[in-house]
């Protein structure tokens, strides 16, 4: 009997801070926050993030505690450390660095899964047997992400620019590029943001979001291409290690061989909130994501989508 992780999930279930023109308060989709007043809330309730990869198990969420700390011009946000350098009543520009997420399909315990709060042909990326980077001769592989090289964790930094262009209606963009050249590339995101609370229910808050991640082929490739720094630990019987002169050691691709190339993935996030008291909330949120042709095509990728929910009450601390 598998005993289910208790998770700290910062990146499905918030969305971001948003900054008055007076500086005195950061109003956000589930609590007003106070500039220099540390605010912390564990939700309870059940979800699961679903993992898109071959092999990868889905995420139980049972806790999901969010922290955020504004400051002046500095802030962290559920993993993202930030300094705000320009702000009017409209626009907000900041940098900021957060650890990169697409790892957390790979490790355990990468702080998106600690802390949640994320068409070309695919003939294109696959290398023919005619290159001679890949063996003539084709064994049949089972591949999951048990058995090929480790993915590194990767860091982060970048740009962002929030548009509030109504009290309802808000924009977010970002481009960062990973400063610990891990995989030497791009990625981006942005969003539009809609809130509405209903006049005839006072304490229902509802909010809903359209997007997409862009990720450049460097990203993508690093992360979910194939090549021969990956070792897949297959077994071979002994007439394919006499056939190919190879032993179990051996690092052996072949057709499975994969290069990844940049990819657009939209998403869709609902998040409906009820305030029971002044600490104490209802909520549900659905984060639903389509992955672009670059990831889904790659041989280590089992669905064409990612699924986070959860649904529970949370309580909020500050001091």
């Amino acid at each position: 009997m598998k005993i289910p992780i208790l998770l700290l999930l910062f990146c499905s279930l918030t969305t971001f801070a948003e900054q008055t023109n007076n500086n005195t308060t950061i109003d956000t989709d589930e609590s007003l926050i106070t500039v220099g007043q540390l605010h912390f809330s564990v939700a309870m309730g059940i979800g699961e993030k679903t993992n898109p990869l071959v092999g990868g198990k889905n995420i139980p969420l049972y806790l999901v505690p969010s922290f955020q700390y504004y400051r002046d011009n500095f802030y962290f946000d559920n993993g993202d450390l930030g300094y705000t350098f320009f702000e009017n009543d409209q626009f907000v520009v900041s940098a900021l660095t957060r650890v990169n997420n697409e790892n957390s399909y790979f490790s355990r315990w990468h702080p998106q899964n600690v802390f949640l709060s994320s068409a070309a042909d695919a003939a294109q990326g696959i290398i023919s047997p005619d290159n001679p980077a890949a063996p003539t001769e084709k064994i049949d592989i089972d591949i999951d992400i048990e058995n090929i090289s480790k993915r590194k964790w990767a860091l982060d930094a970048g740009m962002q620019v929030n548009w509030f262009a109504s009290d309802n209606l808000s924009f977010l963009g970002q481009l960062m590029h990973d400063v610990n050249s891990i995989y030497d590339g791009y990625n981006g995101n942005f969003k539009m943001l809609y809130r509405y609370k209903p006049k005839t229910i006072e304490n229902l808050s509802i909010q809903t979001t359209l997007g997409f991640d862009w990720s450049s082929s460097a990203m993508v490739d690093y992360y979910y291409g194939l090549d021969e720094k990956d070792y897949l630990d297959y077994e071979l019987d002994e007439q394919d290690k006499r056939d190919h002169k190879i032993d179990e050691k051996e690092k052996l691709v072949g057709d499975n061989f994969y290069q990844g190339h940049s990819s657009i993935s939209p998403y869709f996030k609902f998040y409906a909130g009820y305030h029971l008291s002044k600490n104490w909330k209802a909520f549900f949120s659905v984060n639903y994501k389509h992955l672009g042709s670059g990831i889904k095509d790659s041989p280590i990728v089992d669905k064409d989508y990612t699924l986070t929910s959860f649904i529970g009450v949370s309580y909020v601390f500050t001091r």
